[in-house]
């Protein structure tokens, strides 16, 4: 773990922010881990060091390693916030992900407050156990990929998950 990491982290618990998974492995074949994860809401923030020294995240086989990284979270419905040093400095990198939270929280509170609609498909009732919720129109359908079959977003969540998450959580 980094002292950027360590920084963002004593950000992220100083303005009350659910703590976050450490090194949150997402990808079920690949290695990759995220810095701070919450799975809940499938937001995720990466510091990238060393930008200023030529460190991995800009030399050309980390770079290309990175974006294969990135594209594949987005595939699979993460947000993913990317924080450099002086990002983490100043702050700046926990307003970004209080108000990324938020928007995620706000959304899972809809669907919880409304409850489930009753949602009828050619082969009957929707199962909980595929809905996704998407974030960003709050659209619920059956997963049968990483888009929204609605707006075309990445940010679904298993609404499973969140009606069985722990408040507080």
């Amino acid at each position: 773990m980094s002292c950027l990491e360590n920084l963002l982290e004593q950000h992220i618990k100083s303005c009350g922010l659910p703590s976050p998974a450490r090194e949150y492995r997402f990808h079920p074949k690949r290695r990759w881990r995220f810095d701070f994860a919450w799975p809940v809401y499938k937001v995720a923030a990466e510091v990238d060091g060393g930008i200023y020294c030529r460190g991995r995240h800009v030399r050309g086989a980390g770079f290309e390693r990175d974006a294969e990284k990135r594209n594949a979270a987005v595939m699979a419905g993460w947000r993913v916030l990317h924080f450099t040093p002086r990002l983490v400095k100043s702050g700046a990198a926990v307003q970004a992900i209080e108000s990324l939270m938020r928007t995620c929280r706000q959304a899972m509170k809809r669907v919880k407050d409304k409850g489930i609609p009753e949602m009828r498909k050619a082969g009957g009732i929707l199962r909980l156990q595929r809905a996704a919720l998407c974030v960003d129109c709050e659209h619920i359908s059956e997963a049968t990929g990483y888009r929204c079959p609605r707006c075309g977003s990445a940010s679904l969540l298993s609404l499973a998950r969140v009606l069985n998450r722990k408040e507080g959580a």
